[in-house]
């Protein structure tokens, strides 16, 4: 196993906030794509790099399945306390060398921006 540093960062109007954790987890190379696995709490997350795409799936007790395409608008489902919500995010930077992954990405609800947000995983 592994040892990766993820670090969350969300910018809202009116405050902002950063959360850093350590996990442990894998990395696996097949067909030209890139896989990390980490387990949180209760939570498993997948994260798939290939070519200019990121997706990122939790299953367990947070559920989430986003996707990230640089310059491009994708949709998001997350299980929230208040149900299931759809969000798109808009990504401006997508950069994986090597076990570490940085996504710098605008996230909308209902064509509204509510934040900017940095998430970054790096192999220690």
């Amino acid at each position: 196993m592994d040892k990766f540093r993820i670090t969350t960062r969300q910018k809202y109007d009116t405050h902002q906030d950063e959360d850093t954790v350590v996990v442990e987890g894998r990395i696996a190379y097949r067909n030209n794509t890139t896989y990390i696995t980490y387990k949180e709490s209760n939570t498993n997350t997948t994260i798939k790099i290939r070519d200019e795409e990121v997706i990122v799936k939790s299953i367990g007790e947070v559920q989430s399945d986003w996707k990230f395409k640089l310059n491009d608008y994708q949709t998001g489902i997350s299980n929230t306390a208040y149900g299931k919500l759809s969000f798109n995010n808009l990504t401006s930077q997508m950069k994986y060398i090597d076990g570490h992954l940085c996504l710098s990405y605008a996230v909308f609800m209902e064509d509204e921006k509510i934040s900017d947000n940095d998430y970054e995983i790096k192999k220690i």
